[in-house]
C-alpha cells in the first residue's frame, strides 16, 4: 500500500504531520527506532539516513553563512575605503576658497581615487547659460538628458552624443553617474564616467551617492558664499 493511500485512509496529512511533529519535539527520542528507520530518497535514485541528510544540510546551511560573512567583511572594507576617501577630499575641499578650485579640484579626486574615465561638476548659477567653468551650455545638457530628475543619483550608461556634450570624446561602451544637486542660488549635476560598462548599473545601491552629492552641494555653497563674500570687500 502506498503511503499516500494510507494517508487518505486514515485521514492523515502532510500538515497534520509536521504540525505534530512541532508541537511534539521529543517524539523521536521516545521513539529511536523509527529515527533510525527513516530513509530519504535523492535525485540520483540512492537513499540516505535522516542523520545523513542533517549532516549535509547543516554543511550547506555552514557554506552558506561562511560566504555571507566574507561578503559582509568585503563590503565593510571597501565602504571603510571610501569613507577615508571621501574624508580625505572634504578636507581638501575645505582649504578652497574660490569656487572653481573647488571644482577642479573635486574631478580630479574622482578620476584619482574613483578610477573614472571622465568626471565633470557643472555648476550653473542661476539665469547663467554657461557653467561656471565656462564649457558647456545649459541648453545643451538639457537637450540630451543629463540633468536626471529629482535628486536622486541616475546610474548606468550614456550615450555618446552626451559624452561628446560633457567631455568632447566618443568611447564605446561605458557606466556613468549622474548626481543632480540643487544649491543656494544654483543647480547642476555632478557626471562620473567609466569605461567599466558594469561599474555602475541601475540597479546598485545609491546611499553612497547620495551622501557624496551632499557633500559636493554642501562644499560648493561654501565656497560660492565666499567667493560673494569676497567679491563685496
Amino acid at each position: 500500500m502506498k503511503i499516500d493511500d494510507r494517508q487518505v485512509q486514515q485521514g492523515i496529512s502532510e500538515e497534520s504531520v509536521l504540525e505534530y511533529l512541532n508541537t511534539t519535539p521529543l517524539f523521536f527520542e521516545r521513539n529511536l527506532d523509527v529515527l533510525e528507520s527513516i530513509v530519504i530518497p535523492q535525485k540520483n535514485g540512492s537513499v540516505v539516513s535522516l542523520v545523513e541528510r542533517q549532516v549535509s544540510a547543516l554543511r550547506k546551511k555552514n557554506t552558506t553563512l561562511e560566504n555571507q560573512l566574507t561578503s559582509l567583511i568585503e563590503r565593510v572594507e571597501v565602504n571603510q575605503k571610501l569613507s577615508e576617501k571621501v574624508r580625505a577630499i572634504i578636507l581638501r575641499l575645505l582649504k578652497t576658497s574660490k569656487v572653481r578650485d573647488c571644482l577642479v579640484t573635486f574631478e580630479q579626486f574622482v578620476v584619482e581615487d574613483f578610477a573614472a574615465a571622465e568626471a565633470g561638476v557643472f555648476v550653473f548659477k542661476d539665469g547663467a547659460n554657461m557653467d561656471i567653468l565656462e564649457r558647456v551650455k545649459i541648453d545643451d545638457l538639457t537637450a540630451v538628458g543629463l540633468f536626471g530628475e529629482g535628486q536622486k543619483p541616475v546610474l548606468g550608461p550614456i550615450s555618446n552624443e552626451q559624452r561628446e556634450t560633457l567631455f568632447g570624446s566618443r568611447q564605446g561602451d561605458n557606466s556613468a553617474v549622474i548626481l543632480p544637486m540643487i544649491g543656494s542660488g544654483w543647480y547642476g549635476s555632478v557626471v562620473m564616467v567609466s569605461d567599466d560598462p558594469s561599474r555602475y548599473e541601475s540597479d546598485m545601491a545609491s546611499d553612497f551617492l547620495e551622501y557624496l552629492g551632499q557633500v559636493i552641494v554642501l562644499i560648493i555653497n561654501r565656497a560660492l558664499d565666499t567667493s560673494s563674500s569676497e567679491s563685496n570687500d
